[in-house]
């Protein structure tokens, strides 16, 4: 057994809370110039998959970003914004 496999698993999911969020950072920062809303279509490292699908232009656009670890959706956002000028 594993110090990882034997830890409380409150712990674990603290340690996979920080992964994942060090991993959401990450994606963010491949977003693109011409799609400045939030990641890239797709970014994968390790276990964790991000997909982003946005619509719209700059002055209106949403769309769904989404975490994968291991094949389970571990988090999601809907996002919404626009050129408010």
């Amino acid at each position: 057994m594993t110090s990882l496999e034997s830890a409380p698993a409150g712990f674990l999911s603290f340690l996979l809370e920080r992964a994942l969020y060090a991993f959401l950072r990450r994606a963010l920062r491949e977003g693109s110039a011409r799609e400045p809303y939030r990641g890239p279509a797709r970014f994968v490292a390790d276990r964790f998959v991000y997909t982003n699908s946005a619509t719209g232009e700059f002055v209106s656009f949403w769309g769904l970003e989404q975490i994968t670890w291991s094949g389970e959706v571990a988090y999601e956002l809907r996002y919404a914004g626009g050129f408010l000028g």
